[in-house]
């Protein structure tokens, strides 16, 4: 086993990554966001993925209140993909609104 990967495994590896984020934008309802919006989203999962959000909890050692406190935690992060989910709603229904108001003052 070599000190550094191949860039096969590189590749491999940045693909598994991809499936998992893939699968967790799908999960949160956030596969068809807005290109731009995508991106940003992109980022944020990618930054997660890097510090371990995706990596599950269970071997953790926690006291009841420490669970809680992460739960509340887990929680807001929910919130927070929905507000992402309506936020992009609302962009692209205002990119539609000023669409149609310019093509009623062209006119």
């Amino acid at each position: 086993m070599g000190l550094f990967k191949s860039a096969e495994e590189k590749q491999e590896q940045q693909e598994q990554q991809e499936q998992k984020i893939q699968s967790f934008l799908h999960l949160k309802g956030l596969e068809s966001l807005d290109p731009e919006t995508h991106k940003l989203v992109k980022n944020i999962t990618d930054e997660l993925y890097m510090n371990g959000y995706f990596k599950a909890f269970t071997s953790l050692n926690m006291t009841n209140g420490e669970r809680a406190m992460l739960n509340d935690l887990n929680a807001m992060v929910e919130q927070n993909w929905l507000l992402i989910k309506q936020n992009d709603m609302i962009y692209s229904q205002n990119k539609i609104i000023a669409k149609l108001l310019e093509d009623k003052q062209s006119h």
